[in-house]
Parts: C-alpha cells; sequence; structure tokens
C-alpha cells in the first residue's frame, strides 16, 4: 500500500512540475522530437511575410491597424527559434526539478508548495506582464521576463530550501512578461490570415524544446552531477537573452498609460469594463480545468489501471506527438474559415474524453486513448486564443487582455492540481468527471463570445 502511494506521489509531483508556464507539458520522451523538428524547420523555412493588409473585413468586429511588418522580415521565425531554443534550456529544469528536490531530502508536501507557490506568484505577474506590453512594447516585455525567467537555470546550484524557494518565485514572476511578451510579439508581426498557424508553431517550439533538451540533459546526467548541469541550461540562456535583445527586431510601442493605469487593479479594471474580454477569459478557463485534471491524473489512473512505465512514456510522447499535429491543424483550419467551428469541435472532444475516463477509470486503453485525445483538445484550444483575442480587443489594450486572459488560465491549473487532489480521494473518476462538466460548461460561454464579439471576422485569403 505504501509502495502504491509514493509511485502515486510521484507520478503527482512530476505532472505538477511538468504543468508550467505554457499551456502544455513538456514532452518528456525525445523519440518524437527528430519528427516533429523536421516537420517544424519545414513550417518556419520558406515563411515570408506578406505586406501589411490595410483592407479590413467589414465582418472584423473591431478593425486595427496592420502590424509594421516588411515584407521579409525576420521576426517570426526569429520569435520561432528563441523558442525552440527556450524549450531547450528549459525543459532540463522543470522536468528534474522534482527528483532534484527528492535527492535533497524534501517531502512530498514541500514540493507541491513549491510548485504552488511558483503559480501564485505566476498569477500577478501576468497582469504586470499584459500592462508592460501596452507600454513598453512586447519585445522588451519578452527580454524583461526572459531574464527572471531563467532564473530557473540556477536551480541546481542550491542546496537550501529557502534559496530554491527564492529561484522558483523569481522564476514565476518572469512566467507572466515571457509568455505574454512572446504571444503579443506573434500576434503584432504576424499577418492574420497566418495567426493560427504560427500560434502553433510558437507552442511548437517548446514542445521540440523539451524533445531535445530532456534526453541532452539526461546523457549529461550519467556523466556528471547535478552542478554540471548548470553549464547546460545557464550559459545557454545568457544567450537566448542577447539574441532577444540584440537580433529580434523591435516592436512599436503602444499608447502610454497614465501612471493610473499602470496597476495591477487598473489591469483588472480594464478587464472588467469589456464583457467579451470576461467571456473569452472563461473560455480559457473552463477548459484548463480540465487539461489540468488530465494532466495530474491520466498517467496516475494508467498506474492503477495496470500500465507499466514504459506505457506511461509511450502515452506522454503518443499525446505529444497528437496535440501538436491537432495544434497545427487547428491553427489552418481557423485562418482559413474562422474559429468558431473548431472551438466547438474540440470543446466537444474534450468534454466526451473526460466524460469516457470518469465512466471507465479503470480500463487503460480507455484512460490512454481518452487523455490523449483530451489533451490534443485542449492544446488545439489554446492555439485560438489569439484570434479571438485580435477580435474582442483593440490593438493597444492587447497586451492587459492577455494578461487577464493569462491569469485564468494559472487559475484554473492551480484549482485542478489542489481540488483534484481531494476529489481522487473520494472517487479516481470524479476529477475527468468534473472536468468533463468544466468542458460541457464551455459550449454556453463560446455562443455568447460570438454574440459579444458580433459576426466572426472573414478568414483572408492565406498567404502562399
Amino acid at each position: 500500500m505504501s509502495g502504491s502511494w509514493r509511485s502515486r506521489c510521484s507520478l503527482h509531483l512530476l505532472s505538477l512540475a511538468r504543468s508550467h508556464e505554457y499551456p502544455h507539458p513538456i514532452n518528456p520522451d525525445g523519440g518524437a522530437g527528430a519528427h516533429h523538428l523536421a516537420l517544424y524547420a519545414k513550417a518556419i523555412s520558406p515563411y515570408t511575410p506578406a505586406a501589411p493588409v490595410e483592407r479590413m473585413s467589414t465582418h472584423d468586429a473591431l478593425p486595427e491597424p496592420a502590424a509594421p511588418t516588411p515584407a521579409r522580415s525576420p521576426a517570426v521565425p526569429l520569435l520561432l527559434g528563441v523558442q525552440l531554443l527556450t524549450g531547450i534550456v528549459l525543459a532540463p529544469v522543470v522536468t528534474f526539478f522534482p527528483v532534484y528536490l527528492k535527492e535533497l531530502g524534501f517531502s512530498v508536501v514541500l514540493i507541491s508548495g513549491i510548485v504552488t507557490l511558483q503559480r501564485a506568484v505566476s498569477l500577478g505577474s501576468s497582469l504586470v506582464g499584459g500592462t508592460m506590453v501596452d507600454t513598453v512594447g512586447a519585445k522588451r516585455t519578452l527580454v524583461a521576463g526572459q531574464v527572471l525567467y531563467f532564473a530557473a537555470t540556477l536551480l541546481f546550484l542550491a542546496r537550501g530550501p529557502w534559496w530554491i524557494v527564492l529561484i522558483w518565485a523569481v522564476y514565476g514572476i518572469g512566467h507572466g512578461p515571457a509568455a505574454l511578451g512572446a504571444i503579443s510579439y506573434l500576434i503584432e508581426k504576424t499577418d492574420r490570415a497566418r495567426l493560427g498557424l504560427f500560434t502553433a508553431l510558437l507552442y511548437w517550439g517548446i514542445t521540440l524544446g523539451g524533445a531535445i533538451g530532456n534526453p541532452l540533459a539526461a546523457a549529461l546526467l550519467d556523466r556528471t552531477d547535478w552542478r554540471g548541469l548548470v553549464a547546460f541550461t545557464a550559459i545557454p540562456a545568457v544567450g537566448v537573452v542577447l539574441v532577444t535583445a540584440l537580433a529580434l527586431p523591435r516592436s512599436k510601442r503602444r499608447d502610454t498609460l497614465p501612471a493610473s493605469s499602470a496597476g495591477i487593479l487598473s489591469a483588472i479594471r480594464f478587464a472588467a469594463g469589456r464583457p467579451e474580454l470576461r467571456l473569452l477569459a472563461w473560455l480559457r478557463f473552463l477548459p484548463t480545468v480540465c487539461y489540468g485534471m488530465l494532466l495530474v491524473f491520466a498517467p496516475m489512473l494508467l498506474k492503477d489501471a495496470g500500465a507499466s512505465i514504459a506505457t506511461i512514456a509511450l502515452y506522454g510522447t503518443a499525446s505529444s506527438v497528437c496535440a501538436s499535429l491537432a495544434q497545427l491543424a487547428v491553427g489552418r483550419i481557423a485562418d482559413r474559415s474562422g474559429w468558431k467551428a473548431s472551438n466547438d469541435a474540440n470543446f466537444a472532444a474534450l468534454a466526451a474524453a473526460s466524460f469516457a475516463i470518469a465512466a471507465f477509470p479503470d480500463r487503460l486503453w480507455v484512460v490512454f486513448a481518452g487523455a490523449t485525445v483530451g489533451v490534443s483538445a485542449a492544446w488545439s484550444l489554446s492555439t485560438l486564443v489569439p484570434i479571438q483575442l485580435r477580435q474582442s480587443v483593440e490593438a493597444t489594450g492587447q497586451g492587459r487582455a492577455l494578461g487577464y486572459v493569462h491569469l485564468f488560465w494559472n487559475l484554473a491549473m492551480i484549482i485542478a492540481g489542489l481540488a483534484g487532489g481531494v476529489l481522487f480521494e473520494w472517487w479516481n473518476g470524479l476529477p475527468l468527471l468534473v472536468g468533463g462538466l468544466a468542458a460541457a460548461a464551455g459550449f454556453p460561454v463560446a455562443a455568447a463570445f460570438a454574440r459579444a464579439v458580433g459576426r466572426e471576422a472573414a478568414p483572408l485569403p492565406a498567404v502562399r
């Protein structure tokens, strides 16, 4: 009984550590890395951004000025490259974080508390990061976030609990500006007809980075100790910051906000006065509750159903590969025909998969297939957020809007991890039942959001 409990705790901690700032877990298996990398390189290499489109559809809810991207700007390929390098550098830290702390003798409760602290700090940094985008611009926000964000690469030098708490808290503070700066920069520099596609590729960079960085770090650990891993993470992190600061084309500075509009409370007031933005935040929150349940408890259910470690690893690889391909497909479909149909289809898939697991939590292949479908649907929904945001918020407020929406994502992940543990003790299928209900609640919210922003923007012809 105690062995089973320790196994559950280890899986729970690893899942919590991997559910970091991006809307999907880092792929713990390197086997799919080469396949992902080939597709990723093929997708971005021929990219030549079109000249800004001046004509806006008559169906656009809120017309905005075209991004001032030159015809052959390297902005988007460089940003995708920065994301790939970020994934390579940070993946080993996030993946091996609970293992390192266990070796130092930290208790399960203390490790969970540190993870929760990082998420709690990220709540405030989401609003701060959004305000920074609207004041100093997306690129400066991204660089500032990276400087704090990459503090995590020093983790393996720390031995005392207070140093580790400090490093992980700084990592959480940097998370908001780094994540929001990257997606805001993409929105600014990508033409409307390709936004869905390149949002998917932006998220792919982190997944591919994990597929590359984790096996490299594991091989390095066979030859050195934890401190030796710092050179593999911290030194390249400095290079990533320099590339971002010096090579990435500058972003436009948004409207200068008065002092009364620069705080966290004012960012909340900004969102509170926009009903369509509040609905978009709920569209982010509800599927993330379900995704958080899947992320934490699917490995536990597989283990309880008799799955071997190899099968659980296969699930991690399969879910990452399927989810990445689904993101790419959904992003392209949204570019061509709009977000509404893809949104409804993925909410339906997420709810159905969760209900199936809740009904048969002890059937190994039901859990395996259901969790793979559910994770793929959740990742796909994240791809639609920049498109939905562009329709609902004027360009000068998109940073604060992203911060508000991202705050709800963090809040949903915290609730899923904490409440899910209590629900799991009552009945192992209950977390997924609650998650399925949350996903199903997304349908009326999506319908209300569509009405709030008006008729959906007609997609522009794809640039060939």
